[in-house]
């Protein structure tokens, strides 16, 4: 995917600086970071990074980082192989089913039902999740995608 991934620090006393960095903790790798505020800064997640949990912490002058460690995952692509029922009235269609690989529960995981209904996905395993169809929803073709923290 070509989805820039950034990481969102929320702290205090940030610096506008040029050595103003993040670092993944378990192995010391460097992160590009862009300062929005005092108290906020975006760390850009390396490509390649494998699925799992990292440490992170900031610095502002790129050698001392700060004893705070917060934790960040970095998850699998989510892959949709199918839907089911591809065809229904929505009289009778209220739930939609998503099969496909690398489904997680996650908090923030919605589905976007024609690119403007975004409802809650229900976890029922690794290969199969859940939405809900909005009463709304017109008639005709339907969009779904899955988005986490509002990306696709």
């Amino acid at each position: 995917s070509s989805t820039e991934r950034l990481v969102t620090v929320h702290g205090s006393l940030f610096k506008n600086r040029n050595e103003l960095s993040c670092i993944i903790t378990s192995n010391n790798i460097t992160m590009e970071a862009t300062f929005v505020t005092d108290s906020q800064v975006l760390c850009r997640v390396p490509k390649g990074l494998h699925p799992g949990v990292y440490g992170l912490s900031i610095s502002n002058n790129g050698q001392d980082f700060s004893e705070t460690t917060l934790d960040f995952s970095v998850i699998a692509p989510l892959l949709v192989k199918s839907i089911d029922p591809v065809m229904g009235s929505p009289d009778t269609v209220s739930i939609i089913s998503l099969e496909g690989n690398n489904f997680q529960y996650l908090e923030n995981l919605a589905c976007l039902v024609d690119e403007k209904y975004v409802v809650p996905s229900h976890f029922v395993n690794t290969t199969s999740l859940q939405c809900l169809l909005p009463l709304s929803v017109d008639t005709g073709t339907v969009s779904i995608a899955l988005i986490l923290d509002g990306v696709p």
